[in-house]
């Protein structure tokens, strides 16, 4: 299983519906997300989520800053391979 779609499953235990779809999308993927600094955007959704009175997302926070759900050389690999992959460099170059 993908790292952000183990991270989905993550969010979706502890009742962050919301963030465990953005995770889903790939959002907070570095190799996916249209963001600059993904882990940050996760990072700060999940400090909102503790303030919010969700205990269990500073936890898994923790873990994600631990690099628990970041890609291997062999997951990345197998990304590149993919259609979704392929749709998202069309995208960027674009931009180049």
């Amino acid at each position: 299983m993908h790292p952000k779609d183990r991270l989905a499953e993550e969010l979706e235990k502890i009742g962050l519906h919301e963030l465990a779809n953005n995770a889903r999308q790939g959002l907070y993927h570095e190799l996916l997300s249209p963001l600059r600094m993904p882990e940050l955007k996760l990072g700060i959704d999940l400090v909102e989520a503790t303030m919010a009175g969700n205990g269990s997302a500073n936890e898994l926070r923790l873990r994600c800053h631990a690099g628990e759900f970041k890609s291997t050389l062999e997951e990345d690999e197998e990304l590149a391979n993919t259609s979704e992959w392929h749709e998202i460099m069309k995208r960027l170059n674009r931009f180049i």
